[in-house]
């Protein structure tokens, strides 16, 4: 066994096994199908046409403000969808 295994080893003694970390993060603005979503439920409910164009970030923040619960629940379905994945 060389050097570099039995500092390995002698990490895994001392500090224990390694782990996995991951750091997720939502970009809504890349999600199109949240977009047209929440853009279809604000004409919806509101009861006016929004025109949001692909780098209209603004508007898009605007939505997910006024709408954070499907944000959210798209983001809890698509993190579940990447578990089973997993």
């Amino acid at each position: 066994m060389d050097h570099l295994h039995k500092d390995v080893f002698a990490m895994i003694r001392q500090l224990g096994p390694p782990t996995f970390f991951m750091t997720f993060s939502t970009c809504v603005n890349n999600w199109l199908i949240v977009v047209k979503t929440l853009k279809s439920l604000y004409d919806q409910y509101i009861g006016k046409k929004l025109r949001i164009k692909n780098d209209d970030s603004l508007n898009i923040r605007e939505l997910v403000k006024n709408d954070h619960i499907t944000c959210a629940r798209y983001y809890d379905h698509r993190m579940n969808s990447f578990c089973k994945f997993i």
